[in-house]
Protein backbone atom coordinates (compact mmCIF):
# COMPACT_ATOMS: atom_id res chain seq x y z
CA UNK A 1 0.00 0.00 0.00
CA UNK A 2 3.05 2.33 0.68
CA UNK A 3 4.33 1.73 -2.38
CA UNK A 4 0.86 2.47 -4.22
CA UNK A 5 0.57 6.05 -2.46
CA UNK A 6 4.22 6.55 -3.40
CA UNK A 7 2.88 5.76 -6.99
CA UNK A 8 0.39 8.32 -6.82
CA UNK A 9 2.79 10.82 -5.89
CA UNK A 10 4.98 10.61 -8.10
CA UNK A 11 2.51 10.57 -11.14
CA UNK A 12 1.15 13.83 -9.85
CA UNK A 13 4.36 15.37 -9.67
CA UNK A 14 4.98 14.05 -12.76
CA UNK A 15 1.98 15.58 -14.25
CA UNK A 16 2.64 18.94 -12.37
CA UNK A 17 5.84 19.33 -14.06
CA UNK A 18 4.81 17.94 -17.76
CA UNK A 19 1.61 20.05 -16.88
CA UNK A 20 0.27 17.03 -18.82
CA UNK A 21 -2.56 15.06 -17.56
CA UNK A 22 -2.01 11.63 -17.57
CA UNK A 23 -3.40 9.80 -14.66
CA UNK A 24 -7.30 8.66 -16.18
CA UNK A 25 -9.61 7.82 -12.38
CA UNK A 26 -11.78 5.59 -13.73
CA UNK A 27 -12.52 3.16 -10.39
CA UNK A 28 -11.30 -0.54 -10.12
CA UNK A 29 -13.49 -3.66 -9.55
CA UNK A 30 -11.57 -6.38 -8.16
CA UNK A 31 -14.66 -9.29 -9.03
CA UNK A 32 -14.16 -12.11 -6.64
CA UNK A 33 -16.15 -15.04 -7.44
CA UNK A 34 -17.17 -17.58 -4.57
CA UNK A 35 -13.83 -20.25 -3.42
CA UNK A 36 -11.90 -17.98 -6.31
CA UNK A 37 -7.96 -19.07 -6.57
CA UNK A 38 -7.26 -15.81 -5.33
CA UNK A 39 -8.93 -14.54 -2.09
CA UNK A 40 -10.25 -11.79 -1.61
CA UNK A 41 -9.22 -11.31 2.24
CA UNK A 42 -5.53 -9.86 2.28
CA UNK A 43 -6.56 -7.54 -0.38
CA UNK A 44 -9.21 -6.27 1.97
CA UNK A 45 -7.36 -6.17 5.12
CA UNK A 46 -4.71 -4.23 3.59
CA UNK A 47 -7.15 -1.62 2.54
CA UNK A 48 -8.76 -1.65 6.08
CA UNK A 49 -5.52 -1.03 7.77
CA UNK A 50 -4.31 1.55 5.62
CA UNK A 51 -7.70 3.23 5.50
CA UNK A 52 -8.34 3.17 2.15
CA UNK A 53 -12.07 3.59 0.97
CA UNK A 54 -13.62 0.71 -0.87
CA UNK A 55 -16.62 -1.00 -0.84
CA UNK A 56 -17.45 -4.90 -0.74
CA UNK A 57 -20.62 -5.56 -3.21
CA UNK A 58 -22.68 -8.37 -3.82
CA UNK A 59 -23.53 -9.47 -7.43
CA UNK A 60 -26.86 -7.88 -7.68
CA UNK A 61 -25.12 -4.72 -6.39
CA UNK A 62 -22.57 -4.91 -8.89
CA UNK A 63 -24.79 -5.37 -11.69
CA UNK A 64 -27.10 -2.65 -11.09
CA UNK A 65 -24.26 0.32 -10.93
CA UNK A 66 -22.64 -1.78 -14.50
CA UNK A 67 -24.99 -3.20 -16.06
CA UNK A 68 -23.19 -4.54 -18.89
CA UNK A 69 -21.87 -7.79 -16.22
CA UNK A 70 -23.49 -10.87 -16.00
CA UNK A 71 -22.63 -12.48 -12.87
CA UNK A 72 -23.82 -15.75 -11.23
CA UNK A 73 -24.97 -14.68 -7.32
CA UNK A 74 -22.01 -16.25 -5.42
CA UNK A 75 -20.03 -13.38 -6.89
CA UNK A 76 -18.80 -10.42 -4.58
CA UNK A 77 -16.80 -7.43 -6.12
CA UNK A 78 -14.01 -5.01 -4.18
CA UNK A 79 -14.77 -1.47 -5.57
CA UNK A 80 -11.90 1.20 -5.42
CA UNK A 81 -13.05 4.78 -6.31
CA UNK A 82 -9.42 6.33 -6.88
CA UNK A 83 -8.19 3.22 -9.06
CA UNK A 84 -7.49 4.25 -12.83
CA UNK A 85 -5.15 3.32 -16.12
CA UNK A 86 -2.35 5.36 -17.41
CA UNK A 87 -1.70 5.38 -21.20
CA UNK A 88 1.84 3.59 -21.26
CA UNK A 89 3.33 4.97 -24.86
CA UNK A 90 2.30 9.02 -23.54
CA UNK A 91 3.49 8.62 -20.38
CA UNK A 92 7.01 7.06 -21.38
CA UNK A 93 7.00 10.40 -23.74
CA UNK A 94 7.08 12.51 -21.20
CA UNK A 95 9.36 11.15 -19.14
CA UNK A 96 11.64 10.96 -22.28
CA UNK A 97 10.94 14.52 -22.12
CA UNK A 98 11.55 15.48 -19.09
CA UNK A 99 14.75 13.18 -18.75
CA UNK A 100 16.39 15.31 -21.81
CA UNK A 101 15.54 18.46 -20.49
CA UNK A 102 17.48 16.92 -17.13
CA UNK A 103 20.83 16.20 -19.46
CA UNK A 104 19.86 12.51 -20.07
CA UNK A 105 21.16 11.20 -23.17
CA UNK A 106 18.54 8.50 -24.35
CA UNK A 107 20.03 5.73 -26.84
CA UNK A 108 16.83 4.09 -28.37
CA UNK A 109 17.34 1.36 -30.75
CA UNK A 110 20.46 0.61 -29.01
CA UNK A 111 21.14 -2.88 -28.18
CA UNK A 112 23.04 -4.04 -25.14
CA UNK A 113 25.92 -6.94 -25.65
CA UNK A 114 27.29 -7.27 -22.64
CA UNK A 115 27.60 -5.77 -19.26
CA UNK A 116 31.20 -6.16 -17.29
CA UNK A 117 31.73 -5.94 -13.61
CA UNK A 118 35.57 -3.67 -13.66
CA UNK A 119 36.39 -3.42 -10.15
CA UNK A 120 34.77 0.13 -9.06
CA UNK A 121 33.12 0.79 -11.82
CA UNK A 122 30.93 -1.38 -14.37
CA UNK A 123 31.26 -0.97 -18.44
CA UNK A 124 28.17 -1.81 -20.52
CA UNK A 125 28.91 -3.02 -24.29
CA UNK A 126 26.50 -1.98 -26.97
CA UNK A 127 26.01 -1.43 -30.63
CA UNK A 128 27.13 1.91 -30.16
CA UNK A 129 30.45 1.53 -28.32
CA UNK A 130 30.90 0.84 -24.76
CA UNK A 131 30.09 3.43 -21.78
CA UNK A 132 31.81 2.90 -18.10
CA UNK A 133 30.07 4.10 -15.42
CA UNK A 134 29.90 3.88 -11.07
CA UNK A 135 27.08 2.06 -11.44
CA UNK A 136 24.49 0.61 -13.98
CA UNK A 137 21.31 0.07 -13.22
CA UNK A 138 19.28 -3.21 -14.98
CA UNK A 139 15.42 -2.58 -15.76
CA UNK A 140 15.60 -4.78 -19.03
CA UNK A 141 12.80 -6.97 -18.32
CA UNK A 142 13.27 -10.28 -20.89
CA UNK A 143 16.76 -9.69 -20.90
CA UNK A 144 17.21 -8.92 -17.27
CA UNK A 145 18.42 -12.62 -16.53
CA UNK A 146 21.02 -12.77 -19.40
CA UNK A 147 22.78 -9.40 -18.34
CA UNK A 148 22.65 -10.17 -14.59
CA UNK A 149 24.41 -14.00 -15.64
CA UNK A 150 27.51 -11.69 -16.82
CA UNK A 151 27.80 -10.45 -13.51
CA UNK A 152 27.33 -13.75 -11.63
CA UNK A 153 23.81 -13.72 -10.18
CA UNK A 154 20.99 -15.72 -11.08
CA UNK A 155 17.29 -14.45 -10.58
CA UNK A 156 14.70 -17.54 -11.44
CA UNK A 157 12.84 -15.36 -13.73
CA UNK A 158 10.02 -16.61 -16.06
CA UNK A 159 9.15 -15.24 -18.83
CA UNK A 160 6.63 -15.25 -20.97
CA UNK A 161 4.24 -14.30 -23.89
CA UNK A 162 1.04 -12.62 -23.50
CA UNK A 163 -1.27 -11.27 -25.44
CA UNK A 164 -3.59 -8.16 -25.55
CA UNK A 165 -7.20 -7.55 -27.32
CA UNK A 166 -9.12 -4.16 -28.36
CA UNK A 167 -12.67 -4.80 -28.78
CA UNK A 168 -15.32 -2.17 -30.45
CA UNK A 169 -18.83 -2.90 -28.51
CA UNK A 170 -21.80 -1.68 -30.33
CA UNK A 171 -22.30 0.57 -27.41
CA UNK A 172 -19.08 2.17 -26.80
CA UNK A 173 -20.70 4.81 -24.30
CA UNK A 174 -21.85 2.16 -21.68
CA UNK A 175 -18.34 1.38 -21.78
CA UNK A 176 -16.75 4.78 -21.43
CA UNK A 177 -14.22 6.46 -18.27
CA UNK A 178 -17.46 7.57 -15.63
CA UNK A 179 -19.71 4.93 -16.56
CA UNK A 180 -17.13 1.98 -16.22
CA UNK A 181 -14.50 0.66 -14.46
CA UNK A 182 -11.34 -1.16 -14.73
CA UNK A 183 -11.77 -4.51 -13.68
CA UNK A 184 -10.19 -7.61 -13.33
CA UNK A 185 -11.76 -11.88 -12.68
CA UNK A 186 -9.70 -12.97 -9.68
CA UNK A 187 -9.81 -16.47 -10.31
CA UNK A 188 -7.76 -18.77 -12.54
CA UNK A 189 -7.92 -18.16 -15.28
CA UNK A 190 -7.54 -14.43 -14.67
CA UNK A 191 -8.83 -12.00 -17.16
CA UNK A 192 -8.67 -8.05 -16.69
CA UNK A 193 -10.34 -4.68 -19.01
CA UNK A 194 -10.44 -1.09 -19.66
CA UNK A 195 -12.99 0.82 -20.65
CA UNK A 196 -13.26 2.29 -24.09
CA UNK A 197 -10.37 5.32 -24.25
CA UNK A 198 -9.23 7.06 -25.50
CA UNK A 199 -11.54 6.14 -28.84
CA UNK A 200 -14.30 3.62 -29.31
CA UNK A 201 -12.49 0.48 -28.67
CA UNK A 202 -11.68 -1.13 -25.30
CA UNK A 203 -9.05 -3.41 -24.13
CA UNK A 204 -9.14 -6.61 -22.24
CA UNK A 205 -6.84 -9.61 -21.27
CA UNK A 206 -6.05 -12.92 -19.60
CA UNK A 207 -3.60 -12.33 -16.88
CA UNK A 208 -0.41 -14.90 -17.43
CA UNK A 209 -2.32 -16.78 -19.61
CA UNK A 210 0.44 -17.56 -22.09
CA UNK A 211 3.47 -19.79 -22.87
CA UNK A 212 7.16 -19.84 -21.72
CA UNK A 213 9.29 -18.26 -23.81
CA UNK A 214 12.57 -15.66 -23.81
CA UNK A 215 13.51 -12.32 -25.24
CA UNK A 216 14.99 -14.05 -28.60
CA UNK A 217 12.69 -16.99 -28.60
CA UNK A 218 9.54 -14.78 -28.45
CA UNK A 219 7.00 -14.71 -31.60
CA UNK A 220 4.68 -11.61 -32.25
CA UNK A 221 1.98 -13.42 -33.61
CA UNK A 222 -1.62 -13.92 -31.42
CA UNK A 223 -2.19 -17.49 -30.09
CA UNK A 224 -5.68 -18.47 -31.58
CA UNK A 225 -6.52 -20.66 -28.23
CA UNK A 226 -5.72 -17.95 -26.06
CA UNK A 227 -8.09 -15.41 -28.26
CA UNK A 228 -10.89 -17.45 -27.78
CA UNK A 229 -10.04 -17.92 -24.05
CA UNK A 230 -10.70 -14.43 -23.80
CA UNK A 231 -13.55 -14.00 -26.16
CA UNK A 232 -15.41 -16.71 -24.25
CA UNK A 233 -15.14 -15.51 -21.16
CA UNK A 234 -16.42 -12.22 -22.69
CA UNK A 235 -19.12 -14.01 -24.28
CA UNK A 236 -20.39 -15.60 -20.55
CA UNK A 237 -19.59 -12.24 -18.17
CA UNK A 238 -19.38 -9.54 -20.22
CA UNK A 239 -21.29 -9.64 -23.68
CA UNK A 240 -21.27 -6.36 -24.18
CA UNK A 241 -18.11 -5.65 -24.35
CA UNK A 242 -17.46 -8.68 -27.14
CA UNK A 243 -18.35 -6.37 -30.26
CA UNK A 244 -16.04 -6.54 -33.13
CA UNK A 245 -12.83 -7.45 -32.38
CA UNK A 246 -10.13 -4.68 -33.85
CA UNK A 247 -6.60 -6.09 -32.73
CA UNK A 248 -4.39 -8.32 -30.78
CA UNK A 249 -1.24 -7.86 -30.07
CA UNK A 250 1.29 -9.61 -27.96
CA UNK A 251 3.46 -8.72 -24.89
CA UNK A 252 5.56 -10.31 -22.54
CA UNK A 253 6.01 -10.28 -18.65
CA UNK A 254 8.78 -11.17 -16.75
CA UNK A 255 7.92 -12.36 -13.12
CA UNK A 256 9.21 -14.12 -10.20
CA UNK A 257 7.72 -17.26 -9.00
CA UNK A 258 6.01 -15.76 -6.13
CA UNK A 259 5.31 -12.55 -8.63
CA UNK A 260 6.74 -10.09 -5.97
CA UNK A 261 9.09 -7.33 -6.94
CA UNK A 262 12.53 -7.24 -6.83
CA UNK A 263 14.95 -4.97 -5.93
CA UNK A 264 18.85 -4.54 -5.00
CA UNK A 265 22.37 -4.28 -5.54
CA UNK A 266 23.95 -7.15 -7.26
CA UNK A 267 26.94 -8.96 -4.83
CA UNK A 268 30.04 -7.50 -5.24
CA UNK A 269 29.73 -5.15 -8.02
CA UNK A 270 28.55 -1.83 -8.31
CA UNK A 271 25.28 -3.26 -10.63
CA UNK A 272 21.92 -2.81 -9.39
CA UNK A 273 18.88 -4.85 -10.74
CA UNK A 274 15.22 -4.68 -11.10
CA UNK A 275 13.61 -6.69 -13.79
CA UNK A 276 10.59 -5.19 -14.16
CA UNK A 277 10.53 -2.19 -11.94
CA UNK A 278 10.75 1.39 -12.58
CA UNK A 279 14.46 2.81 -12.88
CA UNK A 280 15.67 3.09 -9.06
CA UNK A 281 19.19 3.56 -7.77
CA UNK A 282 20.19 1.62 -4.68
CA UNK A 283 22.64 1.04 -1.84
CA UNK A 284 23.48 -1.24 0.65
CA UNK A 285 21.65 -3.09 2.49
CA UNK A 286 19.62 -5.20 -0.29
CA UNK A 287 15.83 -4.68 -0.80
CA UNK A 288 13.08 -5.96 -1.82
CA UNK A 289 9.75 -4.95 -2.32
CA UNK A 290 6.18 -7.40 -2.60
CA UNK A 291 3.81 -6.79 -5.04
CA UNK A 292 0.83 -4.83 -3.98
CA UNK A 293 -1.66 -5.11 -2.19
CA UNK A 294 -1.39 -9.17 -0.75
CA UNK A 295 0.17 -8.82 2.70
CA UNK A 296 -1.77 -6.06 4.99
CA UNK A 297 -0.40 -2.88 6.53
CA UNK A 298 1.35 -2.51 10.03
CA UNK A 299 3.59 0.54 10.15
CA UNK A 300 3.81 4.47 9.45
CA UNK A 301 4.53 5.02 5.45
CA UNK A 302 8.27 5.99 5.61
CA UNK A 303 10.29 7.68 2.30
CA UNK A 304 13.06 5.86 0.97
CA UNK A 305 13.82 9.09 -1.37
CA UNK A 306 16.35 11.10 -0.43
CA UNK A 307 13.58 14.04 -0.94
CA UNK A 308 10.45 13.03 0.83
CA UNK A 309 7.26 13.10 -1.34
CA UNK A 310 5.50 16.40 -0.15
CA UNK A 311 2.70 15.71 2.44
CA UNK A 312 0.19 17.13 -0.14
CA UNK A 313 -0.18 17.10 -3.74
CA UNK A 314 2.00 19.61 -5.78
CA UNK A 315 0.49 22.49 -6.81
CA UNK A 316 -0.85 22.35 -10.29
CA UNK A 317 -0.10 24.96 -12.57
CA UNK A 318 -3.45 27.53 -13.37
CA UNK A 319 -6.84 25.80 -14.85
CA UNK A 320 -5.30 21.98 -14.33
CA UNK A 321 -4.96 19.45 -11.75
CA UNK A 322 -2.89 16.59 -11.24
CA UNK A 323 -4.11 12.82 -10.97
CA UNK A 324 -6.19 12.47 -7.79
CA UNK A 325 -5.01 10.50 -4.94
CA UNK A 326 -6.62 10.34 -1.54
CA UNK A 327 -4.16 10.99 1.43
CA UNK A 328 -4.49 7.81 3.87
CA UNK A 329 -5.38 9.60 7.65
CA UNK A 330 -2.17 10.03 9.67
CA UNK A 331 -0.60 6.98 11.00
CA UNK A 332 -1.88 4.64 8.39
CA UNK A 333 -0.28 1.68 7.59
CA UNK A 334 2.33 -0.06 5.43
CA UNK A 335 2.48 -3.31 3.89
CA UNK A 336 5.32 -5.65 5.89
CA UNK A 337 7.08 -7.22 2.70
CA UNK A 338 6.94 -3.69 1.32
CA UNK A 339 8.71 -2.29 3.47
CA UNK A 340 12.45 -0.96 2.51
CA UNK A 341 14.82 0.14 5.28
CA UNK A 342 15.45 3.90 5.44
CA UNK A 343 17.43 4.97 3.22
CA UNK A 344 18.34 1.50 1.36
CA UNK A 345 16.91 2.66 -1.73
CA UNK A 346 16.68 5.64 -3.67
CA UNK A 347 14.35 6.92 -6.45
CA UNK A 348 15.93 8.78 -8.58
CA UNK A 349 14.11 12.05 -9.01
CA UNK A 350 14.24 15.50 -11.00
CA UNK A 351 11.72 17.85 -9.80
CA UNK A 352 11.14 21.88 -9.10
CA UNK A 353 10.52 20.95 -5.55
CA UNK A 354 14.19 20.91 -4.78
CA UNK A 355 17.39 22.52 -6.50
CA UNK A 356 20.00 19.95 -4.92
CA UNK A 357 21.58 17.53 -7.83
CA UNK A 358 20.08 14.38 -8.70
CA UNK A 359 20.56 11.86 -10.78
CA UNK A 360 17.62 11.01 -13.62
CA UNK A 361 17.45 8.22 -15.38
CA UNK A 362 14.12 7.46 -17.59
CA UNK A 363 12.11 4.93 -20.16
CA UNK A 364 13.53 4.36 -22.88
CA UNK A 365 11.03 3.30 -26.11
CA UNK A 366 12.90 0.60 -28.01
CA UNK A 367 12.35 -1.54 -31.37
CA UNK A 368 10.91 -5.08 -31.00
CA UNK A 369 13.28 -7.61 -29.19
CA UNK A 370 16.11 -4.49 -28.27
CA UNK A 371 17.55 -3.30 -25.58
CA UNK A 372 18.55 0.18 -24.40
CA UNK A 373 21.57 2.01 -22.98
CA UNK A 374 21.00 5.13 -21.40
CA UNK A 375 23.52 7.67 -20.72
CA UNK A 376 23.14 9.52 -17.82
CA UNK A 377 24.52 13.37 -16.64
CA UNK A 378 24.00 14.36 -13.31
CA UNK A 379 22.25 17.91 -13.55
CA UNK A 380 19.03 19.36 -12.14
CA UNK A 381 21.08 22.58 -13.41
CA UNK A 382 21.18 22.12 -17.01
CA UNK A 383 24.74 20.49 -17.14
CA UNK A 384 25.46 20.45 -20.92
CA UNK A 385 25.70 17.43 -22.59
CA UNK A 386 28.68 15.66 -24.23
CA UNK A 387 28.98 14.67 -27.83
CA UNK A 388 26.81 11.21 -28.58
CA UNK A 389 31.10 10.54 -29.98
CA UNK A 390 32.01 10.76 -26.66
CA UNK A 391 32.11 7.04 -26.02
CA UNK A 392 35.25 7.39 -22.95
CA UNK A 393 33.47 9.67 -20.53
CA UNK A 394 33.02 8.50 -17.08
CA UNK A 395 29.49 9.40 -15.09
CA UNK A 396 27.84 7.85 -12.55
CA UNK A 397 24.79 6.15 -13.56
CA UNK A 398 23.97 4.02 -16.75
CA UNK A 399 20.38 2.44 -17.06
CA UNK A 400 19.37 -0.55 -19.37
CA UNK A 401 16.16 -0.38 -20.13
CA UNK A 402 14.18 -3.04 -22.15
CA UNK A 403 11.54 -3.42 -23.93
CA UNK A 404 9.21 -6.47 -25.07
CA UNK A 405 5.77 -4.75 -26.76
CA UNK A 406 5.29 -3.88 -30.34
CA UNK A 407 2.66 -1.25 -29.92
CA UNK A 408 -0.43 -0.85 -32.19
Amino acid sequence: MRLAGLAYRAWAELEWEAEERLVVTTGGLDLFPASSAIPPGPYRSSLETCGVPYQWLDAAEVMRRWPAFRLDADVHGLWQADAGMVPAARGTRVMQRLAATYGAILLANTPVMAVRDRGGAVEVATAQGSFRAGRVLLCADAWTGDLLAQLGVELPLVVTQEQFSYFRPADAAAFAVGRFPVWIWMDDPSFYGFPVWPDTALKAAQDVGGTQVTATTRGFDPDPAASERLAGFLRTRLPGAAGTHDHTATCLYTLTPDRDLVLGPCPATTASWSPWAPPTASSSPPCWAGSWPTWPCTAAPTSTSPRSPPTARPSPPPNRRPGTWSEPPAGCGQCRQNSLPSGSCMTTQCSPFSSTSRTLVAPVATARSTAAATFVRISSIGVPRPPLTDRSRWTRFLAVLGSGTRWK
